[in-house]
């Protein structure tokens, strides 16, 4: 089944972290892929998502708008508007966002 939606029209939600606000464009039950998630989620100034690691999932993430600094591979790394980033299953992972950022994440999954 095809599916056509609009971000503005879809309400937003608390992220599974806590921090910042999603809106879900797909989830895993709306697939018979592996795909288990891709949303748009939008961090305010300041806020951060702890150190956390997905054992069965890679995450990626396209950065749409602001400044942020991903961790990722042991470091801190820079990310702004265009960036793309891939988190491997099983790697720890953080964000802070500098000023409001913006993003889509699409998860993945090995198990489905």
């Amino acid at each position: 089944m095809s599916i056509l939606k609009n971000i503005s029209d879809i309400k937003g939600i608390s992220t599974a972290h806590g921090i910042g606000i999603k809106r879900v464009l797909l989830s895993g039950g709306d697939t018979d892929s592996a795909v288990t998630q891709i949303a748009v989620t939008t961090l305010r100034a300041e806020e951060e998502v702890e150190v956390h690691v997905h054992p069965t999932m890679d995450e990626h993430y396209i950065i749409l708008e602001g400044d942020g600094e991903m961790f990722f591979n042991g470091n801190w790394h820079n990310c702004k508007e265009g960036d793309y980033l891939l988190i491997t299953k099983e790697d720890k992972h953080a964000m802070k966002a500098k000023s409001n950022l913006k993003f889509i994440t699409i998860g993945i999954a090995y198990d489905k």
